[in-house]
């Protein structure tokens, strides 16, 4: 009996090992680092129009402050039963989002910050995408992608961190998200 449990939770967990990458390529093409989602490769095709990728990535890409928040430090009063909450509230990131844009607009670099909610849990994925044009093909080349749950409850938010690749880690959600900031430059430029 124990053998077999044995072997089931193996196959489990090498399934999910295994098919965490597979769902990634929906989206793009995936740089992993070990267990580590490192880069995201997305690709455009057709005609841009003359003067307008560095204005649609502005427009596309943000960079807003993000609150992370937890209640970490809530208690129950000993003597009144009172519930205190008291939890930290902090804001990281934000600033310009265009870093660099070549002056014939072959490459524009931009830091952004995107979200999703899956499972009733509310992230924020960071990350630096590079936009190369070579003509009427673009790479969207995004790196140091970093994912940070909003609101961690009575755990104390630690966050960003890399994003894993395993199943329940997060990584097909952030290739969507990545892929949807490509998808609106995308039909800007057009």
């Amino acid at each position: 009996m124990f053998r077999i449990a044995a072997v089931v939770l193996a196959l489990v967990t090498l399934g999910g090992c295994a098919s965490g990458t597979q769902n990634l390529h929906k989206y793009g093409e995936p740089g992993l680092d070990g267990n580590y989602l490192k880069s995201f490769e997305v690709s455009g095709s057709g005609p841009a129009a003359p003067g307008k990728i560095a204005m649609c990535a502005a427009s596309a890409v943000r960079n807003d402050p993000v609150s992370l928040s937890d209640s970490s430090k809530t208690f129950l009063g000993v003597h009144t039963g009172n519930y205190y909450q008291a939890g930290t509230n902090r804001e990281v990131g934000g600033g310009g989002a265009i870093q660099y844009v070549a002056p014939d607009e072959s490459s524009v670099v931009a830091k952004g910050e995107t979200g999703y909610t899956s499972a009733m849990v509310s992230r924020s994925v960071r990350y630096t995408v590079t936009i190369k044009n070579s003509g009427p093909e673009r790479k969207y080349l995004f790196a140091g992608i970093q994912q940070a749950q909003l609101d961690t409850g009575s755990m104390v938010n630690a966050g960003y961190s890399p994003v894993h690749v395993m199943m329940g880690g997060g990584s097909e959600d952030v290739a969507r998200s990545l892929s949807a900031v490509a998808e609106e430059i995308e039909t800007c430029i057009r």
